[in-house]
């Protein structure tokens, strides 16, 4: 079972990275996925919700396609209600050289320690963002996000991987990659995050 981390579109709806939900290797989706917003240490000022609903592309659970690593999860109860939640960009021009930040929960760190990050994409692919800011397992489904505003353009997906193979991998090995938001993807978010 992953440890990962998770930021919220809507009052129930939170977007995480496809690995944190579905193991392509294994071909089965985590059960008991409980989410807790806001944790620091011990603290759970929020609250844990449970998972009701999850989805993530039919490519990445067929083939483990690294491109579409996303995941969208339903929760039990309005939570954003109280936490509030980003709101999503894409465009089709890149963001190379843009001020961007990562926030999540890394597992090098105490447990539920939340920690954020700086830097700028380096590389704007078609379905990845690379860059360069330093990240650690357990930061996988951080939010990718513009630092003049809370717009997410991407979800943290991979770190530095010299001699591991991922599939369909854009970003070079020397970089972490993002699956980026595209225009499909934006568009899905926002059908998603309206569903009751």
């Amino acid at each position: 079972q992953p440890h990962c981390t998770g930021w919220m579109i809507s009052k129930d709806t939170l977007v995480t990275a496809g690995h944190c939900l579905y193991n392509p290797k294994k071909k089965a989706w985590y059960s008991g996925l409980q989410f807790s917003p806001g944790a620091n240490g011990a603290e759970r000022p929020f609250d844990t919700a449970q998972a009701v609903e999850r989805w993530s592309d039919a490519k990445w659970v067929s083939d483990g396609d690294s491109r579409l690593d996303w995941g969208v999860v339903k929760l039990d109860r309005s939570v954003g209600d109280e936490t509030g939640w980003f709101g999503l960009m894409w465009r089709q021009a890149g963001y190379d050289g843009d001020p961007t930040e990562l926030h999540g929960y890394p597992g090098d760190k105490p447990a539920g320690e939340l920690w954020g990050m700086g830097g700028t994409v380096t590389e704007s692919r078609g379905n990845q963002l690379c860059y360069l800011m330093d990240t650690f397992p357990a930061q996988s489904g951080s939010p990718l996000y513009m630092s003049d505003g809370a717009f997410a353009i991407g979800i943290h997906a991979y770190g530095t991987v010299r001699g591991q193979q991922q599939p369909g991998r854009e970003c070079p090995q020397e970089y972490n990659a993002g699956t980026r938001i595209t225009k499909g993807l934006f568009e899905l978010f926002v059908d998603l995050k309206s569903r009751r």
